[in-house]
């Protein structure tokens, strides 16, 4: 009998982040690669109006206010953006056809908290991973940090992302309890790997993100039907934000 995997991703409606998917649908092929069962555990968290304002309150808490300003200045510019909004609808539509396709049909969905806790008992292994997965602002779901999952059962991480470089002062003792609760713990970047062994006593593993666990051709046969002519040869660079 096939073992049964559980695997959390950082999924949002509306998210619209190639990255982010593109890394989901590699460890999940991976996955059935190796003869797994898997299913995507796709987590509804229906919060009431009160429950908004608590969460939004300590998300303030986790940011400096020099980092609170860039991100308000941000999304005022981006909702303001004309151009920026109509290339969002493009994207985000582009994304969305892609999750339907490679994500969605395996999904299992958990409508409430204890739904999730139940769902767990069905897995025989329980991973996460990977694109800042552990940011700050992930914290207060008890999600994609795993402490949904029952006791008895293995949680691993793979190539794991905190999004930052060091965890703000009023979440430490709570990401320690649920980074000590994995039974393997990995990370794509070394400032991961430093705050976890500075937590806890446990040794993490630096890996590879998820998308070079495919090789350059299986992606290539992935997209197998689609091609750009292109007379020269060049490189193509794909940047965030404007560092020139």
């Amino acid at each position: 009998m096939k073992k049964k995997i559980g695997y959390v991703i950082s999924y949002a409606e509306g998210h619209n982040n190639y990255g982010s998917s593109l890394q989901a649908y590699a460890l999940l092929s991976k996955l059935l690669i190796l003869g797994y069962d898997v299913e995507i555990i796709r987590y509804i968290n229906q919060r009431t109006l009160l429950d908004q304002i608590v969460l939004l309150y300590k998300m303030v808490q986790c940011y400096e206010t020099k980092h609170k300003f860039m991100i308000l200045r941000k999304k005022l510019f981006l909702m303001l953006n004309r151009h920026y909004k109509n290339n969002e609808c493009i994207r985000t539509s582009s994304v969305n056809l892609f999750k339907e396709e490679f994500l969605i049909p395996y999904f299992r969905v958990c409508n409430s908290y204890n739904e999730l806790r139940k769902c767990s008992k069905r897995y025989d292994t329980v991973i996460v991973g990977s694109d800042q997965v552990w940011s700050p602002l992930s914290l207060y779901s008890k999600f994609t940090n795993l402490l949904f999952v029952d006791d008895q059962i293995p949680r691993i991480s793979y190539a794991s992302s905190f999004g930052v470089s060091k965890v703000p002062k009023i979440q430490i003792k709570e990401t320690a309890f649920y980074l000590n609760r994995f039974n393997y713990i990995s990370t794509r970047e070394t400032s991961g790997k430093k705050i976890i062994e500075s937590l806890t006593d446990k040794k993490a593993k630096v890996v590879a993100d998820p998308t070079l666990l495919m090789r350059g051709s299986e992606w290539i046969d992935f997209i197998k039907n689609t091609k750009i002519d292109v007379s020269e040869p060049y490189i193509f660079c794909y940047l965030l934000g404007k560092n020139k």
